[in-house]
C-alpha cells in the first residue's frame, strides 16, 4: 500500500471515530461510503471491513462511556444476545443480495438515518434512571438487538441507529446512557458480524489495519 493511500486510511479512522463517539452509532454510515468513495473498496468488502473496524473502535468508545457510569449491563446483555444472533444472520444473507442491490439498500438507509436520529432528540418526559428498567422493557432491548444485528450484518454499520432510538424512545433511558450502552453492544455484534465476514472472504485486512487504530 502506498504512503498516500495508507495516510488517507488514518484519516477515515480518525474521523469516523470521532464521530462514533460522539453519537453512539459504530460509525458504519459514515465508515462505508469513505471506504468505496475515498479507498476504492468493492461494495462487498467495504460492508465486512467496516465491520472489523467498528469492533475496536466502538470498544474504545465504550470503555470510556463504563468508565463514567452510563452503562446498564443488564440492558447491555439484552441487546447484545440479539444482537449477535442477528449478525450472524444478516452477515450470512449479505452475499446473496446482487451488489447494486445492497447499494441502493444502504443509501435508503442512511436517509433514514436521519430522520431516526431527530426522533431520538425529542425530549422523553418519561425518562428511566438507567439502574431502573422493568422486566417487559428487556423483551424491547432483545427485539432491538435482534433488529439492529440484522441490518449489521448486511449493511456494515454498528446498528446504533437502532439501538438508540429503542432505548430512548422505547425503555425510556437517557441520551448518554443509551450511547454508552449502544456502543458496548455495537461492539459484541460487530464482532460476530466481522468474523463471518472474515470467514466469508469479504473483509479487507489491508485497509482495517491501518483505520481501525486511528
Amino acid at each position: 500500500m502506498s504512503r498516500e493511500k495508507a495516510f488517507a486510511c488514518i484519516l477515515v479512522g480518525a474521523a469516523v471515530g470521532t464521530l462514533a463517539g460522539l453519537t453512539g452509532i459504530g460509525g458504519g454510515v459514515f465508515l462505508v461510503p469513505l471506504l468505496v468513495a475515498i479507498l476504492y473498496v468493492p461494495q462487498y468488502e467495504a460492508h465486512g471491513t467496516s465491520l472489523s473496524i467498528i469492533f475496536p473502535m466502538a470498544l474504545a468508545s465504550a470503555v470510556m462511556y463504563g468508565v463514567n457510569g452510563y452503562i446498564a449491563w443488564d440492558v447491555f446483555l439484552a441487546f447484545s444476545a440479539g444482537g449477535a444472533v442477528g449478525a450472524l444472520g444478516g452477515a450470512r444473507l449479505m452475499k446473496r443480495i446482487p451488489e447494486r442491490r445492497l447499494q441502493w439498500l444502504f443509501g435508503l438507509f442512511v436517509i433514514s438515518v436521519g430522520f431516526v436520529m431527530i426522533l431520538t432528540h425529542s425530549k422523553y418526559e418519561g425518562v428511566t434512571p438507567v439502574h431502573d428498567i422493568s422486566g417487559w422493557k428487556h423483551l424491547w432491548c432483545l427485539l432491538g438487538g435482534i433488529v439492529a444485528g440484522f441490518l449489521s450484518g448486511i449493511l456494515g454499520v454498528g446498528g446504533g441507529v437502532i439501538l438508540i432510538p429503542t432505548m430512548v424512545l422505547l425503555v425510556g433511558l437517557d441520551q448518554h446512557s443509551a450511547q454508552g450502552i449502544s456502543l458496548a453492544a455495537i461492539a459484541v455484534i460487530s464482532f460476530f458480524g466481522a468474523v463471518t465476514h472474515f470467514r466469508q472472504r469479504t473483509v479487507r485486512a489491508d485497509i482495517a489495519k491501518w483505520v481501525a487504530p486511528s
